[in-house]
């Protein structure tokens, strides 16, 4: 394929957001074809009614066989550009809704909105409030989060953009983006604005979670050093790829103040990061990672002496993104892998925030009698459920400053 085309296809497949596979062929037409006859790609599309059953069914480059079909049982078909759609009807733009209300202790607040949603899919039930509760669930699908959700009060702010897409001249309420590798982020101005509008909130105390409407894989959250924070993510490619982006982005890093167990960064960590991790540890940033593999000072030293830990913590060097100089407590983890629960020392992280902010006090014994439910998995069958490769998504952004400054 000439170089020209490559571009040109490269082009179309990142504009319209093509979230499989794509390969070029350098060959004759012929035998590009030939190569796809054995295995039958071909376009197909296909209608099933109620019951299952397939009632139509065509092999074509185009669809003016559906159009016809369904114009004739469900009358005229309507075709509209999603690229030139424009939001008429903002009536519903900063309308809170209650998705869930704490039952347990002073009641820490979740707040999700989602940018590049138009008004159409704001009806009671539609798209967004669909979108809002898949990432209500998937925040509370891993321990300790999934015993302690009924510590939280969970709310829906609608945001209506002007448009749906993510394509140039776009216009979207809270004006995110998508930058260069997996950085993406947006207006925090404008998302702190959306979420203050949630009766009695403290955002220094509370999670604000983006969701961005495009198929994408990338994520990155914004950490206020007042302990607020915005994380903006895409839909990922389907439901497992979204969940991990939620988790490591929202409740690892927003929420729990946890740190990246990355080591995609050839070397050793520098000076300036060291610096960086020295500010952010003053802040009790970061339990899941340190810049010493001391086991007397590292920051999980307490998992290292309790024998009830001993087949599941350990001294791993590779975090921060950087190959040495920083160290990690297991082989995997959620804020490594994007996959495998998050480890102990960052439950330890996530289950203190929770009971401190409900109100209910922490202690060493609490958590350890609460864990019990975890121990049980090993570093053995963590390291089983490592799926790579994975591509790390972009670090944490970190600010010196409060929300009420953000730009």
């Amino acid at each position: 394929m000439p170089h020209d085309d490559i571009v040109a296809v490269r082009e179309y497949v990142e504009k319209q957001n093509i979230p499989w596979r794509n390969f070029g062929w350098d060959q004759d037409t012929e035998n590009m074809i030939a190569a796809f006859r054995p295995v039958g790609y071909t376009p197909f599309v296909a209608v099933a009614d109620q019951n299952g059953k397939i009632v139509f069914q065509s092999v074509t480059e185009n669809y003016e066989d559906l159009f016809t079909f369904l114009s004739e049982r469900l009358g005229e078909v309507e075709v509209k550009d999603p690229e030139s759609y424009s939001s008429t009807d903002f009536s519903s733009d900063g309308q809170v809704v209650s998705l869930q209300d704490a039952t347990v202790g002073n009641g820490i607040d979740l707040v999700l909105m989602g940018d590049a949603f138009v008004d159409t899919t704001m009806v009671e039930g539609g798209i967004y409030e669909q979108r809002m509760r898949e990432g209500m669930e998937a925040f509370f699908m891993e321990e300790p989060m999934k015993s302690l959700r009924n510590r939280f009060n969970v709310h829906m702010v609608k945001v209506v953009s002007e448009n749906g897409d993510y394509v140039e001249g776009s216009n979207t309420a809270l004006k995110s983006y998508m930058g260069s590798g997996t950085l993406v982020g947006g207006s925090d101005s404008r998302c702190f604005d959306y979420a203050s509008r949630v009766p009695g909130i403290d955002l220094t105390r509370a999670q604000v979670v983006v969701i961005m409407n495009v198929q994408h894989y990338a994520g990155t959250c914004y950490m206020y050093d007042d302990n607020s924070a915005v994380a903006y993510f895409p839909l990922g490619y389907d439901e497992s790829i979204f969940d991990q982006l939620l988790n490591h982005e929202a409740v690892g890093h927003g929420f729990g103040k946890l740190l990246d167990e990355y080591s995609n960064n050839l070397g050793e960590l520098p000076q300036y990061e060291r610096d960086n991790y020295q500010w952010q540890k003053d802040l009790g940033w970061g339990a899941n990672t340190d810049i010493t593999s001391d086991p007397n000072q590292i920051r999980w030293a307490h998992f290292l002496q309790d024998s009830r830990y001993a087949n599941e913590v350990g001294i791993y060097e590779g975090a921060l993104t950087y190959q040495t100089g920083a160290w990690r407590p297991t082989e995997n983890s959620i804020m490594r892998y994007n996959t495998g629960g998050f480890n102990a020392p960052s439950r330890e992280a996530l289950y203190k925030r929770v009971m401190e902010l409900s109100g209910e006090g922490y202690s060493w014994e609490q958590f350890v009698e609460y864990d019990a439910v975890n121990r049980g998995v090993t570093k053995t069958q963590l390291q089983k459920r490592v799926v790579r490769p994975v591509v790390p998504l972009h670090a944490p952004v970190m600010i010196r400053g409060s929300w009420r400054n953000a730009q």
